[in-house]
């Protein structure tokens, strides 16, 4: 261990008492130790190694406690080589929303798409523009959305120019009903991965959301997929959790058992659509959980750090649900210099930006310094929601009696 380590940019602290609370921002892992041990660990930032460290206890019992610590906080990559900390702020991801129009009328769907006699705003040498100015930025994946994307007539001519221009993962979020045998080998040769939409586990209850045939047809499409060489490991059926189809779980595991798929379970979000239907599909959770005899996951929502979303207009938001005006941070079609305004981070000067800082628990002002404030929140969609429903403070009591075990339990 006389490699150089440091904390990672990830890492974040809650402190209480004589305790702190470690957490990895990006995977939500956490470590709780002494404010002592945490004092020590910090003289990595002074230039010591972790060799060093270590050999400076005071006995062989601290000495061997120190060598385990570190190996954990290596694990959870809360400290890193100092090679590894080179990229660890950049950007991530893209969601990059083609179109607002949809061949489906989905009654929970959040964006509200539109139907399919409406104009895309922006025209193909648009998003091939678009396309140009994202790829110079080293992202890992752009995931292609909508509404739905297969939507567009020229889905494939943009799809070509940018697999032609991207060497990282690109991803497809769609409904699965317009894969076909005279498309889908193009499909797997642009897309590495496919995130299918299904909201049920078997036709009955897919279509009380999505509507008659749709559960056949994608089941149809993800046997296609899989004779095209896409392997199961990368085709995700996802399913919101409604009052439709809430008591049918433990089958929509066992559907994604047989057909080799990755299953994703969402909850319900009455925004766009699922507004006008939150009686028909909204329920009451009857589950009760013990209390952990670990930490839970860390708040690891990326909207705005590691992942944005341009929409099917050029505008910037920081996530699909926060495509709010206070939130806007531009629109990419009148930025010149992309890579100043994503890799210098000039996005972060912007109004949007600024507002979406203060929906954050460790900035907000009513929570920055809470103790468990890490753990409250993890999606800032829901920290919007929850502010302009007026109902903040009932909700900050509810969740600081629930979390209060966090700093009880042993480390």
């Amino acid at each position: 261990m006389n490699t150089k380590y440091y904390l990672s940019s990830q890492c974040r602290t809650l402190e209480k008492e004589n305790r702190v609370i470690l957490y990895n921002s990006k995977t939500g892992e956490s470590i709780k130790i002494s404010s002592e041990c945490w004092k020590i660990i910090n003289y990595l930032n002074e230039g010591f190694t972790i060799q060093e460290i270590c050999a400076a206890a005071e006995n062989e019992e601290d000495r061997g406690y120190l060598e385990k610590l570190f190996n954990k906080l290596l694990e959870r990559e809360l400290v890193i080589s100092g090679s590894g900390d080179k990229e660890e702020n950049q950007l991530e991801s893209i969601d990059l929303v083609l179109t607002h129009k949809c061949n489906l009328k989905c009654i929970h769907c959040c964006v509200d798409a539109s139907g399919l006699s409406e104009s895309d705003l922006l025209s193909k040498e648009q998003m091939f523009s678009i396309i140009d100015k994202i790829t110079q930025i080293n992202l890992r994946i752009i995931v292609i959305t909508g509404g739905e994307p297969m939507v567009r007539e020229d889905f494939m001519d943009i799809m070509s120019h940018l697999r032609n221009n991207f060497e990282g993962k690109i991803s497809l979020m769609t409904n699965g009903t317009l894969i076909n045998r005279e498309n889908v080998i193009k499909l797997s040769e642009y897309f590495d991965n496919f995130n299918i939409s299904i909201d049920g586990y078997d036709e009955e209850s897919c279509s009380l959301v999505r509507g008659k045939g749709v559960y056949d047809k994608v089941i149809n499409s993800i046997n296609l997929l899989k004779k095209a060489g896409i392997s199961g490991e990368n085709i995700s059926l996802s399913m919101v959790k409604m009052a439709t189809n809430l008591n049918g779980i433990n089958k929509f595991h066992e559907l994604n058992k047989e057909l080799e798929t990755q299953e994703v379970i969402r909850e319900f979000d009455p925004i766009g659509r699922g507004r006008s239907n939150v009686k028909k599909l909204l329920y009451e959770s009857s589950e009760s959980y013990d209390v952990p005899i670990c930490l839970p996951r860390a708040q690891t929502c990326a909207a705005g750090e590691k992942k944005l979303t341009i929409n099917y207009d050029g505008s910037i938001y920081p996530c699909l649900l926060l495509d709010k005006e206070e939130y806007n941070m531009g629109n990419i079609l009148e930025i010149e210099n992309i890579q100043a305004f994503i890799l210098e981070e000039q996005y972060k000067k912007s109004i949007g930006y600024c507002n979406l800082k203060k929906i954050m628990p460790q900035f907000h002002e009513k929570c920055s310094k809470c103790s468990v404030n890490a753990f409250c929140w993890y999606c800032l969609e829901d920290f919007y929601k929850c502010m302009k429903s007026g109902k903040f403070s009932e909700w900050c009591s509810l969740k600081k009696k629930e979390l209060k075990y966090i700093w009880e339990i042993e480390s």
